[in-house]
């Protein structure tokens, strides 16, 4: 019996032998494992780096188009759709009444401050201003034949 014990008591040494070899053998392959991952991260941003640099030095040369320019049409006008208003509606009344005599400028046209519309034929006005026939009136008195009912200018 005691050659039995001393075989159950080599056993337990045994076992712990292999439990030692086993968890060393295991803290061996995590090791190898994490060196193994650590490496294949730094390789793959090594090589993402490089390929930054490459399609940097790629995208720095710069490309340059040279065009000569060319005389185009001397009449080209853009059509544009919208409607166009006045900002202030401005009425164009004449200093006088009468006929129109000419019309030089169309409905729409472009004008420049100072330029000439339209002439009025004014034959059959009496006077053009306020003052003017009263003062034609009061020579008219003065002179015999005269006719005292001549109308007085209408102010416009």
């Amino acid at each position: 019996m005691i050659n039995e014990t001393h075989q159950d008591s080599e056993s337990p040494r045994s076992g712990r032998r292999r439990w030692r070899l086993g968890t060393v053998a295991l803290v061996i392959a995590v090791a190898l494992a994490l060196g193994l991952q650590i490496y294949s991260g730094i390789r793959t941003r090594v090589e993402a780096e490089t390929n930054l640099q490459r399609v940097t030095d790629q995208a720095a040369v710069a490309v340059v188009d040279i065009v000569h320019p060319q005389v185009g049409a001397p009449t080209q006008e853009v059509i544009l759709p919208g409607n166009m208003q006045a900002f202030t509606d401005t009425p164009i009344y004449a200093r006088t009444s009468g006929y129109l005599q000419r019309w030089h400028v169309d409905i729409g046209a472009r004008v420049k401050q100072g330029d000439l519309l339209a002439e009025i034929d004014t034959r059959n006005r009496p006077a053009t201003a306020p003052g003017a026939g009263r003062s034609r009136d009061r020579a008219g008195q003065s002179q015999p034949g005269s006719n005292h009912l001549r109308p007085l200018a209408v102010s416009a």
